[in-house]
């Protein structure tokens, strides 16, 4: 971009240059981008170059290499132009001397997944793969491997499903949902749905199938928000100071704000409540939903923007170098439990090192 706008360094021209000496593929992506400029206009073509083609290069990849993948947002639009700035942010311009940003991982109970029953007992949810059931007060819990099959009492007992960082769990509701959980979540919920409405409170991220009852509306509160539903597929996120995104997937869902006009989701749309308001997107599902299978998409996104989702899935805090370094874009993957990799990859791919000392992840 650089280059083809005419601000360039010296310095920067020249490393361009030896990359295309020394790399077909590179002279034939800048061939196209000269071509393409000549023919529509240097500041026309330069306002076309999106980065959501690296994202979608890197999904494309999935399927065959399940490892971790990182990509600089510009690497598969412009190859050719290796020190573009995103964001106004340029790696090599870092100064040394600013302090750190800090990204401290939420403080938990436990380690493990947990219920937690209104008359204080806190069940570990360890199952073994055969199943089996206990009996805990007026509660009666079946669990299997890595779901809690289901919750039973002869009264309404209420109960906190508690997910903490670096893992996910899978839930049936007593009316037969499903809800998975994913880290650094929460799901407040009784142990039957008596009256006439099924109501669940969520803090964190949910994927729900809930089973239809046109009868008995369901109901999750989230984040300032009141999803209603009869029977559909939808995806929920919630976490702490940030905003509350309802994803549907099937179905159709009512979302409700306080002081907002309700919006009627229809399947491929996410609504977005923050101090702005209340507003309403198309959406990809394999981004939103892919979470479930362990794998997280961000596409042009901040350090600074990853670094809570890599608080909840490594369970590890982050601190960034310098505000500007916090700001650098990239695009890519995640994948749980698979830190190492993602270092590794992000140093190849930006230059951007780091280091893990006293449960802190460090960038610099």
């Amino acid at each position: 971009m650089e280059k083809l706008s005419g601000v360039i360094s010296k310095a920067d021209e020249n490393q361009l240059t030896q990359l295309l000496r020394s790399d077909r593929k590179a002279q034939e992506i800048w061939q196209s981008l000269e071509d393409e400029g000549a023919q529509i206009g240097v500041d026309k073509f330069l306002n076309t170059l999106k980065p959501k083609p690296s994202l979608e290069q890197v999904k494309k990849r999935v399927a065959a290499r399940r490892s971790f993948v990182v990509t600089p947002a510009w690497r598969y639009i412009a190859a050719a132009v290796v020190l573009i700035v995103i964001g106004g942010i340029a790696l090599f311009q870092l100064d040394e001397q600013a302090a750190p940003v800090e990204f401290p991982v939420a403080e938990t109970g436990s380690d493990r997944v947990q219920l937690l029953t209104q008359d204080g007992n806190a069940i570990d949810l360890v199952g073994t793969a055969e199943g089996e059931v206990r009996a805990v007060g007026d509660l009666e819990i079946r669990i299997t491997g890595q779901e809690l099959q289901s919750v039973q009492s002869e009264k309404v007992v209420m109960s906190t499903l508690v997910v903490p960082p670096k893992l996910s769990y899978r839930a049936v509701l007593p009316d037969g949902s499903k809800v998975w959980l994913n880290s650094g979540s929460e799901l407040h919920f009784p142990s039957r749905f008596d009256g006439t409405v099924r109501s669940v409170t969520l803090e964190g991220e949910g994927y729900f199938e809930v089973v239809e009852d046109k009868q008995k509306p369901f109901i999750v509160r989230a984040g300032g928000t009141e999803i209603e539903v009869l029977g559909t597929r939808f995806n929920v996120s919630s976490y702490h100071e940030e905003p509350t995104r309802t994803a549907l997937v099937e179905g159709r869902v009512k979302v409700s704000a306080e002081d907002e006009r309700a919006v009627i989701l229809q399947p491929g749309f996410i609504s977005e409540f923050s101090e702005e308001g209340l507003t309403l997107t198309a959406f990809d599902f394999s981004e939103a939903i892919a979470w479930v299978d362990g794998i997280y998409y961000f596409n042009n996104a901040s350090l600074a923007a990853l670094a809570p989702i890599i608080n909840r899935w490594y369970g590890v805090s982050v601190s960034v170098m310098n505000d500007k370094l916090a700001k650098h874009r990239i695009s890519g993957l995640l994948e749980r439990g698979q830190l190492a990799d993602f270092l590794s990859d992000l140093h190849s791919s930006t230059g951007i090192s780091s280091r893990i000392e006293n449960g802190t992840l460090i960038f610099n």
